[in-house]
């Protein structure tokens, strides 16, 4: 889950801030820049060898 304006409105109160980042192994929510940077990783010379992958930011929530 990242951190955008529709998920802070989704996570109103502070129960759900608090609940919602105990199930991602990382303890936090994501950073929309976090995900740009995947993005210009991928857009950038340093990927050039990079081919059909899938690269997952989502903070290890799928690993657990």
């Amino acid at each position: 889950m990242i951190l955008t304006p529709t998920v802070e409105r989704m996570l109103t109160d502070a129960v759900r801030l608090e609940v919602v980042p105990r199930n991602i192994p990382l303890h936090r929510l994501g950073k929309p820049e976090e995900i740009a940077n995947v993005a210009l990783l991928l857009a950038s010379e340093d990927s050039t060898f990079v081919t059909g992958s899938t690269i997952v930011a989502d903070g290890g929530e799928t690993a657990a």
